[in-house]
């Protein structure tokens, strides 16, 4: 090999190994953002659930994962119920089995002692055998019927119970509409705003009245309310600055307030039994009078005006 062609190669390789590490980090460069770029448009295509077959009572249904994440944790609650309802049952089984076996015992379990089973047995005892076998026959008779007395009128007392409950839900329950129209009305005729707000109003002061015995007629109740809603209303804005006052309705309520003032002035001046449709003499707006001249003919013409 000449000495030049040595020297061409060299200069190639030389600029090879400057030029490969940019080479190799653009290349980099470009995976990432087509990583990036199908990351994004992976993002904005929406894809479909992923169903899953599950066999239930013989016939197969699909469920997403979501959904399938979801029963399993119904079902574990539900077998942990059952669970407990079963052990529960086995429970309850082996005390009776015990009971049937050694009641004893199991009354001992129980926090009773021995003097208290022997004196409960004893009273048992006397009750059901010793009593009866010492009563003649009318007594016998005498004391099955008490037993039946007694159940009669157990049962009677608890038929009349349940019959009294039956009939008070029906007193509140129309007593509650008979209320409810009451307020309905009140709110319609006394001009209170109708709202849930005033409805609880009224409640109350029917309430707070009937509990001092006080059967308190719809017009004293409006009044207490409107007597309230004055009282709160002034406690708050008495002495508070005009901006403090604004700030606190708003502008609508502001407006409200400033179109309801000029229009009870507006009423107020206006004339009674006047006919609008007649033509009205409208005051013709006169210079101010600058000399002594101009004042003379000013009260002249006015009183001509007034004439």
């Amino acid at each position: 090999m000449s000495e030049g062609t040595q020297v061409a190669s060299a200069t190639t390789m030389g600029n090879t190994a400057t030029e490969t590490p940019a080479v190799q980090q653009n290349q980099q460069n470009l995976q990432v953002e087509e990583t990036s770029q199908t990351q994004d448009h992976a993002k904005k295509v929406p894809q479909e659930p992923e169903y899953y077959e599950l066999k239930v009572n013989g016939a197969v249904k699909r469920y997403t994962k979501e959904q399938l994440l979801a029963k399993a944790s119904l079902g574990e609650a539900a077998n942990e119920r059952f669970e407990q309802a079963a052990r529960l049952r086995q429970q309850y089984e082996a005390e009776q089995k015990e009971m049937a076996q050694d009641f004893i015992k199991v009354l001992e379990k129980r926090g009773l002692s021995k003097e208290q089973i022997r004196t409960r047995m004893e009273q048992w005892y006397h009750e059901n055998f010793i009593e009866p076998e010492m009563l003649t026959e009318e007594q016998r008779k005498t004391r099955e019927l008490e037993r039946r007395l007694k159940q009669y009128e157990e049962e009677k007392a608890r038929q009349e119970q349940e019959f009294k409950l039956k009939e008070e839900q029906v007193v509140q329950q129309h007593a509650a509409k008979e209320v409810q129209t009451q307020i309905i009305q009140a709110m319609e005729k006394s001009g209170l705003p109708k709202t849930r707000e005033t409805a609880r109003k009224i409640a109350y002061w029917m309430r707070h009245n009937l509990q001092y015995g006080f059967d308190a007629p719809m017009e004293v109740i409006i009044q207490q309310v409107k007597d309230s809603d004055r009282e709160t209303l002034q406690t708050q804005i008495k002495d508070a600055p005009i901006e403090y006052i604004l700030e606190l309705f708003g502008d609508d309520l502001t407006n409200k307030l400033r179109q309801y003032d000029v229009a009870k002035h507006q009423q107020k001046f206006q004339q009674p039994g006047v006919d609008k449709s007649q033509p009205t003499k409208t005051r013709v707006k006169r210079d101010e009078p600058k000399t002594m001249r101009d004042v003379d003919r000013y009260f002249a013409e006015l009183r001509r005006t007034k004439s």
